[in-house]
């Protein structure tokens, strides 16, 4: 080895993790016409509850600063969730949670719910027909009224009003409408949004299925989808939100499709990685803090099937 390459290799070695993701299940209440949940052949996994002392002992060794509660599936549909969130909450710095909030949780739930530093609400669309149609098995006001108790309940335990993250797949039915989408996020007082592109399965027979905006024919709806992708950014950003993701790929893919409209539809996009493209940080940094130089050695996920 030599030196250089063994000096490469001593500065990427870390002996903490800034933060991990724990799947606690990879199964879903929910049946999404676009999600591999919804496929025949799909095998959902539940976490071994009798490993989470173990897992969550090896992650507070390596100082893990944030816990993200988060995986393939909806983390409140395993049967013992609250006993592991019960053993999480105030073990770690920050703890975060993924969910659709789609279920009618009891008073104790939510109370336990409340307690997370930042809750990421998967919510694709304001239009409750259409979100009712591509996601199956939720209902808008539900999610809206969960949302409503975990700020209530929130001020109890002192952290006041829960921070709220959306994350909304990108597709050719709610395209159109982000812009609105944008406006009806800070109604709800949702300070991070993420927007993610499509990552498309077979079609769901009989259902609403929907499609990557790359997929889309002519160039004057490639375009228009650009538009209101970037009338959306333009909405959130002027209402000095602290945080507006585009996931890597979606903007180069749509510019590639855009400069290439003799690209056969269905067919992968070559996409590139989003750089400073991709995550747009509006808020400002505090002091000291720097971009995440090492983030890719300093962050984990461990799958319900116990896969690190």
């Amino acid at each position: 080895m030599t030196a250089p390459t063994a000096l490469l290799e001593t500065a990427l070695l870390t002996d903490r993790l800034a933060a991990a993701h724990l799947e606690i299940t990879s199964k879903c209440n929910l049946r999404c016409t676009y999600c591999a949940v919804s496929q025949p052949d799909y095998r959902g996994y539940d976490l071994n509850t009798g490993t989470a002392d173990q897992l969550l002992d090896g992650l507070e060794s390596l100082g893990v600063e944030t816990v993200c509660l988060n995986g393939h599936g909806e983390t409140t549909f395993h049967k013992d969730w609250a006993v592991i969130f019960k053993k999480v909450l105030g073990r770690f710095p920050r703890t975060e949670l993924t969910t659709n909030l789609a279920v009618d949780y009891t008073d104790e739930e939510i109370d336990l719910l409340a307690q997370i530093d930042i809750i990421t609400v998967s919510i694709d669309t304001h239009d409750p027909i259409l979100l009712e149609e591509t996601r199956r098995k939720v209902s808008l006001g539900t999610i809206l009224r969960n949302m409503t108790r975990l700020r209530q309940a929130s001020v109890k335990h002192g952290t006041g009003t829960q921070n709220f993250r959306f994350s909304c797949v990108v597709h050719d039915k709610n395209i159109k409408t982000l812009p609105e989408f944008a406006h009806f996020a800070i109604a709800q007082g949702v300070k991070y949004v993420v927007f993610c592109n499509l990552q498309k399965y077979d079609d769901i027979p009989g259902a609403v299925n929907v499609y990557p905006i790359t997929d889309f024919e002519t160039v004057e709806e490639l375009t228009a989808a650009r538009d209101s992708l970037a009338r959306a950014e333009e909405i959130l950003v002027n209402d000095q939100i602290r945080e507006l993701e585009i996931q890597p790929g979606l903007l180069d893919a749509l510019d590639a499709r855009i400069a290439a409209p003799t690209h056969v539809v269905g067919t992968a996009v070559k996409q590139e990685g989003g750089g400073a493209r991709a995550r747009r940080n509006h808020g400002k940094k505090s002091a000291g803090e720097t971009r995440d130089c090492l983030d890719p050695w300093q962050f984990s996920i461990v799958y319900a099937t116990g896969k690190v």
